[in-house]
């Protein structure tokens, strides 16, 4: 009679070890964090004040974006998910009366952080995003001319490397990870800083891309 207790009270707690695990599993995936990659190509060119518009217009030109992200679901229709990207973007500055045209090359990296509403939608989640981002330039090139660096005797560098400013996302993820997603960002601060007590200018840049999210 004493076996069987000891073993009925063996398989009780057993049991019970086992439905606490649940819970754990359950409430770890309320609270999941998953990780991804993306591949993107990009449009991107320049707002500029009146008096640079005045002269000159800012072309569009293709690049390509590549990076990873991190996601925290909050709740089934609410995450947040910090990214790091690098970028190379191209664009064209052109002089409107004598028709001249100087490339813009530039390459640098954003870490926006998004929050994120989502839902289920067919075979998978749709998503629309929002958030802040903060952008750092390795290098920039107008012409020949580079604009990180000191050029013809100034002591200033023709533009800023910092640059803050809004993004918006909107895609989708089927149920096997892979996303289709679009996302727009514009700058907030005047990239330049030379002239930037005349002259302003502010990045924008359209997306669209792939992701991963394992």
């Amino acid at each position: 009679m004493k076996k069987i207790v000891l073993t009925l009270a063996v398989i009780i707690g057993l049991g019970t070890m086992s439905i606490n695990a649940q819970d754990v599993d359950v409430s770890h995936k309320d609270k999941k964090i998953s990780f991804g990659v993306k591949a993107e190509a990009n449009l991107s060119n320049h707002f500029m004040s009146s008096n640079l518009r005045d002269d000159y217009k800012s072309k569009l030109g293709f690049g390509a974006t590549v990076g990873g992200f991190a996601k925290f679901d909050l709740h089934p229709n609410i995450a947040i998910q910090p990214e790091v990207l690098v970028h190379y973007k191209t664009s064209k500055l052109e002089h409107k009366t004598s028709k001249l045209e100087s490339d813009f090359e530039y390459w640098g990296m954003e870490i926006p952080i998004y929050g994120m509403g989502q839902m289920n939608l067919w075979n998978g989640r749709g998503y629309v995003a929002l958030g802040p981002y903060v952008g750092l330039g390795f290098s920039a090139e107008l012409g020949d001319v580079k604009q990180y660096d000191n050029y013809d005797g100034h002591k200033d560098n023709e533009m800023y490397r910092w640059d803050l400013g809004g993004a918006a996302m909107v895609g989708y993820e089927f149920n096997f990870g892979l996303q289709i997603n679009a996302s727009y960002k514009m700058g907030f601060t005047n990239n330049l800083n030379r002239l930037n007590d005349s002259h302003k200018m502010r990045n924008q840049m359209l997306s669209l891309g792939l992701a991963y999210r394992f």
